[in-house]
């Protein structure tokens, strides 16, 4: 005879009872479970003493985790990026999808894009990437330079190497295929088409759409800070008037006398601990974390001309207790923010930060200045479908145009002044 164990069986998953001798003729495989409906089947375990069908499975599914994690030869080429603070300027060049042309075929490029879909097949996952209007299909496939684990984790996320900059929530409140479909092409084949009113509750989501918007390129905070995008257009600007007006300005000069208007190439960019040590040596009592006031605002713009010859200048990093709860704070210093100012003569003329695009970090720094959550609610959720790292700041040319001409009230720049006392003309 011989002896078998409770064991499990695969089609009814029911233990197969107590040890026991067989009946004559009965196979070691069969279950013993009569209301079994697949009949007698297989056991897992038809030798004595052996371990249930589910901890034989647990135990293989380890070390082959563990084999999986050792052979992954791909590792350093997908993942979860670290959330973009702008500790440092990637010298990767990024390509636009609408650049990648036949010219392009045989060169490796990094594109950042959003996952408009992903469909994973054996090996092999496709991906379609969107940039506005614009699509390119990506394939990971195992091979040399992508592992079973790379393509796994492109058929969840999104080809040589892969890393998800900001990730969306796993349902949308609208899809992506639906919200674009024509209206009349719904209607004669019976598929889903998205409501006005579904588009305007989820206006984040909606304004993605190629056919809803216009395009204003922006750079992220690294270029921003560290390279010469942000100043370039203003610099230009700058020396095309300083050059092509000469006559109109000594005009205005004569009836409002100024001097030049300087500016270095590239532009002057302090740090806010360097503006503090300025004001102090000229005798200003100010705590690390407090903010400029309009009078030591123009004494620095005075201490800066001085010292650096310049009437334009950055102050960076300002202290991040100043700033506004959504300000990206400075991941080498917490005290720091990822915040400037632009000065000219002495007076700010833009605001600028890199913002919070995070959900989780923007919900903590609500809560250390103290806001009702549930205020700002809409605001945070539209972070949690993919947000790209962005920064920006307002600039308003009346102010410009009064500073680079030496004029002392911003209603002689404007051409129609309106002001609390003033409505006409």
């Amino acid at each position: 005879p011989i002896l078998h164990a409770e064991s499990e069986c695969v089609c009814c998953n029911r233990k197969a009872g107590r040890v026991r001798t067989l009946r004559e003729g009965e196979s070691p495989l069969a279950c013993p479970t009569e209301a079994c409906e697949g009949g007698r089947r297989s056991l897992r375990s038809p030798v004595a003493q052996m371990p249930s069908a589910s901890a034989c499975r647990k135990s293989q599914e380890k070390p082959r985790e563990i084999m999986d994690a050792a052979e992954d030869y791909a590792k350093e080429r997908y993942g979860v990026s670290s959330m973009i603070q702008s500790q440092e300027k990637p010298d990767r060049v990024l390509v636009r999808i609408s650049d990648l042309t036949v010219q392009k075929a045989d060169e490796v490029v990094w594109v950042r894009a959003r996952v408009h879909t992903s469909r994973a097949k054996g090996k092999q996952c496709f991906l379609v990437l969107r940039q506005q209007q614009f699509n390119v299909q990506a394939l990971a496939a195992v091979g040399d330079h992508a592992s079973k684990q790379m393509v796994k984790f492109a058929a969840k996320q999104f080809t040589f190497k892969i890393y998800v900059i900001s990730s969306a929530e796993p349902r949308l409140p609208l899809q992506l295929d639906d919200a674009v479909r024509p209206e009349v092409e719904g209607e004669e084949e019976g598929r889903a088409t998205v409501n006005q009113d579904t588009r305007l509750d989820n206006r984040v989501i909606d304004l993605r759409y190629w056919l809803k918007i216009f395009f204003i390129f922006m750079y992220c905070y690294s270029d921003l800070m560290w390279g010469k995008h942000l100043f370039h257009t203003f610099l230009l600007t700058l020396n095309h008037c300083t050059n092509r007006f000469q006559t109109e300005i000594q005009t205005v000069n004569k009836q409002f006398p100024c001097e030049p208007f300087k500016f270095l190439e590239p532009t002057l960019r302090l740090e806010y601990c360097e503006a503090l040590a300025m004001l102090r040596e000229a005798g200003i009592e100010m705590g690390d974390e407090e903010d400029l006031s309009t009078p030591n605002e123009k004494l620095l713009g005075r201490l800066v001309k001085e010292k650096y010859d310049t009437d334009f200048y950055i102050l960076d990093k300002y202290p991040l207790a100043v700033r506004p709860f959504y300000t990206m704070p400075d991941p080498r210093n917490p005290k720091q923010s990822n915040s400037y100012d632009m000065f000219m003569r002495g007076e700010e003329i833009l605001s600028g930060a890199q913002r919070i695009h995070d959900p989780q970090l923007l919900t903590e720094r609500a809560l250390h200045h103290g806001i009702d959550l549930e205020k700002i609610k809409a605001y945070i959720d539209s972070f949690r479908f993919g947000a790209p790292p962005h920064a920006g700041g307002g600039i308003g040319l009346e102010r410009v145009t009064m500073l680079f001409l030496g004029l002392h009230n911003v209603r002689q720049t404007s051409m129609f002044p309106r002001d609390p006392k003033r409505l006409t003309p």
